[in-house]
């Protein structure tokens, strides 16, 4: 006999769907802000047809996409474009698809995952 059952569901996604410009802020006297920065439970589905952009800092410059514990399935289309200190940065989270028909443009790494 069963008494007790916990279902978790980690199959959670979230979807972005960038058609314009999402850029983060700048800074005269620290680091720029992340064009996009996610920390999310399960998947997060990136669809960038514009730009995401990293703020200009005075230290360093804010990465375009910086997610963190978070799978990340991201389509880059043609003629968008990605760019910060760090393109995308990826920290854990499983799985990353990263597909790319645009630009990503890094100061340090284009793309970088560990």
């Amino acid at each position: 006999m069963i008494k007790h059952v916990n279902i978790i569901i980690l199959n959670l996604t979230n979807f972005f769907k960038n058609d314009g410009v999402v850029k983060g802020g700048d800074s005269i006297q620290g680091n720029g802000g992340n064009g996009l920065e996610a920390k999310v439970e399960g998947t997060l589905e990136i669809e960038n047809n514009g730009e995401i952009i990293g703020g200009k800092g005075a230290n360093k410059d804010g990465n375009g996409v910086d997610v963190k514990d978070t799978t990340l399935n991201l389509n880059n289309n043609k003629g968008s474009k990605i760019e910060g200190n760090i393109g995308i940065k990826t920290n854990g989270g499983g799985s990353h698809v990263i597909v790319n028909d645009g630009v990503i443009i890094g100061k340090e790494y284009g793309i970088y995952i560990s």
